[in-house]
């Protein structure tokens, strides 16, 4: 997560594969979504 304001990493989400990409969040702004290109998946974070 990077703070607007200072534009400084503040968290990081764990993932439990490597190269997550492509992301997107959800109109909502409650879920983000990964592509992780070696699993083929697609991981899904909440947000709140």
């Amino acid at each position: 997560m990077i703070a607007p304001a200072t534009d400084r990493v503040e968290k990081t989400i764990p993932l439990t594969l490597h190269n997550a990409h492509r992301l997107t969040l959800s109109p909502s702004g409650r879920k983000l979504f990964t592509e992780n290109e070696e699993g083929a998946s697609i991981t899904v974070v909440d947000m709140c």
